[in-house]
């Protein structure tokens, strides 16, 4: 599970379109914060994630030109051990989860509504929250070993495994994804070999496998989808293969496709918990993800192909100025916001944002250009 235990919200101010992207760090002083990080972003700028610190972990807000205020302040709910995973497009109303007792339970929150617990399947066990509609009003995450829908209109639903489970017999899923309407939504199941793969749930087709790029049932398969396009059908995760694990595409139309590799680039190894961030753009054209080897976070779009993000920033013009953009964890629904942790240049961990406005034609030429003498000088 990522380390992660308060909220950040970082607003950034409009400001004229360039194509040279910007970036901003999140802080990581606010309430005697060791570090931070950030995991979800709104089109509008807003972004939330975490702070932490060894004696400390709070939720706050803060913006870039006001001081950090903590959710405790404003609404007395005493989120501790909190963080959020997701929130509107508008950045209107999120959701994450916190420890309120001896478990973990879900919560939203909105400045109307303030703190909204949310139930756990049979009032048992940890729940987190991975994701929330575009209103708000349905989200997606894990109760109690199994992933769940929490719809306002008609509760908590569980969503089973893949297996012909028996009475009595314990579900064993994660929910990561939804779409913008809350009717698709993806995860990990255990399936009938006893192994995790990815699946997309409606109400019309039930929770249904992805597979992986090996066999079915062969030794290290292994797949989990991450995010879900806003119409649900483009679908982005992990799977394992005959070089590792890679992340993937999935579409109904081509099936499960790896995006490719990077040089130095390696994925993460299987794992229980959804703990290697992932993402993709509203239209399902951008996928923003975490690679564990030098080259830290990557993007991909059919455009430009699998990149490291610094590797692609730089080319686009910014200087990064000592900082190592270690995860991409989030991106806005029209793609121009990444973020995500990475150590800043005094080497801490510190939550990111960057803006990455659309290039002219011009600088889509000349960063075509770059990416193929990159390529030929790797195969030369």
């Amino acid at each position: 599970m990522r380390c992660a235990c308060a909220l950040a919200i970082l607003v950034v101010a409009a400001a004229p379109s360039r194509a040279t992207p910007r970036l901003y760090g999140a802080g990581t002083d606010a309430i005697g914060a060791a570090s931070s990080g950030l995991f979800w972003t709104s089109e509008a700028g807003i972004a939330g994630g975490a702070t932490w610190s060894p004696s400390q972990n709070h939720a706050f807000m803060v913006g870039v030109d006001s001081p950090p205020a903590t959710i405790d302040a404003l609404t007395g709910a005493g989120l501790r051990d909190s963080f959020v995973t997701a929130g509107q497009p508008n950045g209107e109303r999120f959701a994450g989860f916190a420890q309120p007792d001896a478990n973990r339970h879900g919560f939203t929150y909105s400045p109307a509504e303030g703190v909204r617990w949310l139930p756990r399947p049979n009032d048992f066990g940890d729940a987190f929250v991975a994701d929330m509609s575009s209103d708000g009003r349905r989200i997606v995450g894990t109760g109690n070993l199994q992933a769940v829908l929490w719809d306002d209109s008609r509760g908590i639903v569980e969503l089973g495994d893949l297996r012909d489970l028996t009475p009595g017999e314990q579900p064993w899923s994660f929910g990561a994804g939804i779409s913008a309407d809350g009717s698709v939504l993806v995860g990990k199941a255990r399936n009938e070999f006893d192994q995790f793969e990815a699946f997309r749930w409606s109400a019309e087709s039930g929770m249904v496998g992805l597979g992986t790029l090996l066999a079915p049932g062969a030794p290290g398969a292994y797949s989990e989808a991450s995010k879900v396009s806003a119409d649900g059908s483009t679908i982005v995760g992990w799977t394992s293969g005959d070089l590792g694990m890679t992340p993937f595409i999935w579409t109904e139309a081509a099936g499960m496709m790896p995006v490719g590799t990077l040089a130095g680039f390696q994925g993460p190894p299987a794992h229980l918990d959804f703990e290697f961030e992932m993402d993709v753009s509203g239209d399902g054209s951008i996928v923003v993800g975490t690679g564990f080897a030098t080259e830290g976070a990557f993007i991909f779009s059919r455009a430009i192909g699998l990149q490291s993000l610094e590797g692609y920033l730089s080319i686009r013009g910014l200087d990064l100025g000592g900082w190592h953009l270690i995860s991409a964890s989030g991106i806005s629904e029209d793609g121009r916001i990444v973020v995500g942790t990475g150590t800043n240049p005094a080497g801490v961990f510190e939550g990111y944002l960057v803006i990455i406005p659309e290039p002219a034609t011009a600088v889509l030429a000349m960063l075509g250009l770059a990416i193929l003498s990159r390529y030929r000088r790797a195969t030369e």
